[in-house]
């Protein structure tokens, strides 16, 4: 169990340096399409600002996967307590962050 905790947080990170890549080094991406480099998501509607803000651009459906990924470490871990259903607790989790970041992103 540790060894899959361990490999999920080394993937966690893999996909945090492809954030960085991503946004401040696009010639070294792993993908040089336009959907995956395009920095346009100011121009969307709110649903897909929202909700499906994993299909905007490679850097956030990159983030949609680190974030599931960290949520996949700590749903191992309540999982070996609280006998909930593994996939439930990643999609609450993601849920929950979602929530969390679209309340307090942009205050001042």
């Amino acid at each position: 169990m540790i060894y899959l905790i361990f490999l999920t947080y080394i993937l966690s990170e893999l996909f945090d340096s492809q954030m960085d890549t991503i946004k401040f080094r696009p010639n070294s991406a792993w993908s040089q399409s336009k959907w995956y480099l395009q920095d346009d998501w100011e121009n969307k509607p709110l649903w897909l600002k929202t909700i499906c803000s994993f299909v905007l651009d490679g850097w956030h459906f990159i983030k949609a996967l680190r974030i599931i990924t960290i949520d996949i470490i700590t749903a191992i871990l309540v999982q070996q307590y609280l006998h909930i259903n593994f996939v439930l607790i990643v999609v609450g989790l993601y849920a929950i962050h979602g929530i969390i970041f679209q309340t307090f992103y942009g205050r001042k």
